[in-house]
């Protein structure tokens, strides 16, 4: 295959990949007239419609596997979309909100088959060569679905969001019967048990992609939640004001996500991806624990800090997927992986709504935050060079 015509293909794939990813933000601007308002119930109650698909996705991992072994994994978008459509079709229904999240933990799992498929069908068309910049590609892809959905989602009546996500994914659907009509190699199944698993990516270096991206989930979730409440308290000034500069610290620190990996993915093919990341992490850790230390100095000071941070995120994607993947990783694998993303996210998340309300928006918890995450990647790379 020519390297024009894989670079098609590829473009091609990522296309879908962005466009799976749609759904899942399209419903976070009206989250509290689908929830609360709808149903008449409590914020915190109303929360459990966006945590529950991440705990249908973490427990069908252990699940995917056996479900998509000796299946094309273009075979398992298919389904995966069709159902996860009808699904959400179905949470459009005059159903008591019980049944919704019965819907929602479902469609959490086919998410995550979908995205697990998707990244497979991608690294098999994008080979071994330049494999970190079209990892990269990949997060950009599946970053830019979720920044399309939460704008899509902003101009969509809110009585029609569910529907308009069911129509993305029933053309996710046939959009893969287009790609398979035209894209080689995408209807090889996955292969057996003892390739799959077998070097350049052994158990080891798998399980160590998977804590790295819970690890880069994790902090994602400290910072988000924390530096909205805790901002009050380290910069003084109108609300108004506040919420510009909560919303830019953000927006810088996980804009390396969305545009840096392509660029960066180039390095990690020629450095190597355990070199990267450790590189890369610790100016992420570094970088959040600075947005706290140099509050004292003004918004300028947190901006730069936050865009420190941002230019640390962009290769962390990749080079987890590289150190825990290979050409020949299987559907099952990909989804054990964003599986653990989502897990660390999860665990981010409750180990700040179940601790002290008064840490809850005390910078010195982001530092705590910070700092771990640092401990984390530190131990990770001993172990992948102490095993080399």
């Amino acid at each position: 295959m020519s390297d024009a015509r894989r670079t098609i293909y590829l473009f091609l794939v990522l296309a879908l990949l962005a466009l799976g990813s749609v759904p899942d933000g399209m419903v976070y601007p009206g989250l509290h007239a689908l929830t609360s308002e709808r149903y008449g119930i409590t914020i915190s109650r109303a929360s459990w419609f966006t945590l529950v698909p991440t705990i249908g996705a973490i427990v069908s991992a252990f699940f995917l596997p056996k479900l998509v072994r000796s299946r094309s994994p273009m075979t398992v978008l298919r389904v995966a979309s069709v159902l996860e459509a009808f699904l959400l079709a179905a949470v459009a229904l005059p159903i008591p909100f019980w049944a919704v999240i019965v819907l929602r933990l479902v469609s959490g799992a086919c998410d995550l088959a979908g995205i697990a498929a998707t990244l497979r069908i991608a690294t098999r068309v994008a080979g071994q060569e330049h494999r970190a910049r079209s990892l990269g590609w990949m997060g950009t892809a599946i970053m830019s679905g979720l920044l399309g959905g939460i704008a899509l989602g902003m101009f969509v009546p809110t009585d029609m969001v569910i529907l308009v996500a069911a129509e993305v994914l029933a053309l996710l659907a046939a959009g893969t019967i287009l790609i398979e009509s035209v894209v080689p190699s995408v209807h090889d199944p996955d292969p057996p048990r003892e390739v799959s698993d077998s070097a350049p990516a052994p158990r080891r270096q798998r399980i160590v992609a998977s804590l790295l991206v819970a690890a880069d989930r994790g902090l994602s979730a400290v910072l988000s939640i924390v530096v909205p409440l805790a901002m009050p308290e380290m910069i003084a000034g109108e609300k108004s004001g506040q919420t510009r500069l909560v919303g830019t610290i953000l927006g810088l620190s996980m804009l390396g996500m969305v545009f840096g990996g392509p660029l960066v993915g180039g390095i990690v093919d020629r450095v190597g991806a355990a070199r990267v990341r450790l590189v890369g992490a610790m100016v992420f850790g570094f970088g959040v624990m600075a947005i706290v230390f140099v509050a004292p100095l003004g918004p300028t000071a947190m901006i730069v800090a936050a865009s420190v941070a941002g230019i640390g995120a962009a290769p962390l994607f990749a080079s987890a997927l590289s150190i825990g993947t290979h050409d020949r990783t299987s559907t099952g694998v990909y989804g054990a992986i964003q599986a653990a993303g989502q897990a660390g996210y999860a665990l981010g998340s409750a180990c700040l709504l179940f601790t002290d309300p008064k840490w809850l928006g005390a910078p010195e918890t982001l530092a705590a935050g910070a700092i771990l995450y640092i401990a984390i990647n530190l131990a990770a790379s001993w172990v992948l060079w102490r095993r080399r």
